[in-house]
């Protein structure tokens, strides 16, 4: 299991609440607020397997639209 430990001073700005948030989703396997969050032509510098793997549904789900 995962422990995410998260700063105090996460929620200063806008952007630091959304990196905690999309890295939170991406540690948990939230494929759903990832999707919202990326783009078709994404690239990822981690190529772990869930991330590889979370990469490529969204790409066949963004070519069968």
């Amino acid at each position: 299991m995962v422990k995410i430990r998260i700063g105090k001073d996460c929620g200063n700005s806008p952007k630091n609440l959304f990196l905690r948030d999309f890295n939170v989703a991406v540690a948990k396997g939230n494929t759903e607020i990832i999707g919202q969050n990326i783009t078709e032509d994404v690239t990822w510098h981690l190529f772990e397997p869930l991330i590889k793997r979370l990469y490529m549904e969204k790409t066949a789900l963004l070519k069968s639209t």
